[in-house]
């Protein structure tokens, strides 16, 4: 996972906002890494100013957001301003001033290629990753994996995809994604395996969540 910023004028600042971050979970001691970062900040552009952070619908989006924020903050004076945008128009903000920094990146190539400077405008640039390491899973509710523990393994999903089916998914099984704007690969994934399956959005992170948490309770067949 990356992050992006703006090719604006706050990059000292940023970049030693990124190195805190880091380093306070490094071997040195946080005092130490501080006053280097502090040092680091200053001789790249003095004062932080005013940095706009982009938050983007989702519970660990956010968590980065203002962790990030917090330290940029509290070490480096700036004044942070938290926007609540979704991914492609956070990206539309480099270009106005509206944004500074998009904290995670899950793979955006169309997005790369109209704003990096290799092939776009030049209004957004990759700083370098976050650390952090994400994965792609699909869940069905825990008494689903209980009652039909063969349900786990893709290749048996075919053989349950009736009673996943609702109005919305036809004469398949519903797969329930979350929000449309979000990185997904679960439509091309649905289609290479061959399974009998629909993808149908939830509208949100917090919608899927809700649609579990009814199909534990009521033993509905849920992914």
């Amino acid at each position: 996972m990356r992050t992006i910023r703006s090719s604006g004028l706050r990059l000292g600042a940023v970049v030693a906002g990124a190195t805190l971050t880091l380093a306070a979970c490094g071997g040195g001691t946080i005092e130490k890494e501080t006053t280097a970062n502090e040092e680091q900040a200053q001789s790249a552009g003095g004062e932080c100013g005013e940095l706009n952070m982009a938050v983007n619908p989702w519970v660990g989006f956010e968590a980065d957001a203002y962790v990030v924020g917090h330290i940029a903050q509290e070490e480096l004076g700036c004044t942070v301003d938290y926007k609540e945008l979704k991914e492609d128009v956070a990206w539309q903000g480099f270009g106005t001033g509206e944004v500074d920094v998009v904290i995670e990146d899950w793979g955006h190539p169309d997005l790369e290629e109209k704003f990096f400077a290799e092939s776009g405008d030049g209004s957004a640039m990759e700083l370098g990753p976050t650390g952090n390491v994400g994965i792609i899973g699909w869940y069905v509710p825990p008494w689903l994996a209980e009652e039909h523990p063969d349900i786990l393994e893709w290749k048996n999903l075919n053989k349950y995809a009736s009673e996943f089916a609702t109005s919305e998914s036809g004469d398949k099984g519903q797969f329930l994604g979350a929000d449309p704007s979000y990185v997904q690969f679960d439509e091309a994934i649905v289609s290479n395996l061959g399974l009998d399956f629909k993808v149908v959005f939830s509208g949100s992170e917090a919608a899927s969540i809700q649609a579990f948490q009814r199909a534990e309770k009521n033993k509905e067949f849920l992914i």
